[in-house]
């Protein structure tokens, strides 16, 4: 059997597919076409195996093609809650770091995108730094891989996080930046 597919993660589909249909791998040919454009919505290869299971059970091709509220309804990205706190001296160094990340992750497991998220959090050269990252289930959606696995959620709160410490401080946001890079 064949499954066409313009996915990102071949093996993840690959897999996927042979899991729904409950068949060995070696009997499932994925045929991989142009991706284009990404941003998270072809990583996760739910879609293709729905689609293997009602081919199968029609004995029929079948193409599922998603309007742009499938889209959002099959896999998306939910809102991230990131608490920091900071223990900063008056000179204007950061000595202790604490950051809590939860990922409103959906129905459903995931991309690493908990674990993934916090690959920014370095930046700065701190002394003490702790990074806790969770993924909570709710009734949403599957949330996945979208722009930087919430890279860019994380770093938008730290740096939101050094200009509120500059102005406390105090001090220009950039050299406040500059001093603890």
């Amino acid at each position: 059997m064949s499954s066409w597919s313009a996915t990102r993660t071949p093996g993840k589909v690959h897999h996927e597919v042979t899991r729904a249909l409950k068949v060995p791998a070696s009997k499932i040919r994925l045929v991989t076409v142009d991706v284009g454009g990404s941003f998270g919505g072809k990583s996760d290869g739910q879609i293709e195996a729905i689609a293997a299971w009602l081919a199968r059970c029609s004995r029929m091709p079948v193409k599922l093609i998603l309007d742009r509220e499938g889209e959002f309804v099959t896999v998306t990205k939910h809102g991230f809650t990131i608490k920091i706190k900071d223990g900063v001296s008056r000179d204007g160094i950061i000595q202790a770091r604490k950051l809590e990340v939860i990922l409103n992750g959906g129905a459903y497991s995931g991309a690493p995108v908990p674990r993934n998220s916090v690959f920014g959090v370095e930046t700065y050269k701190i002394k003490n730094l702790e990074v806790n990252a969770y993924r909570a289930y709710t009734n949403l959606p599957l949330a996945a891989s979208f722009r930087g696995f919430g890279i860019t959620d994380v770093t938008t709160a730290v740096e939101q996080q050094m200009e509120i410490l500059a102005e406390k401080l105090g001090m220009d946001s950039v050299e406040f930046r500059l001093k603890n890079l």
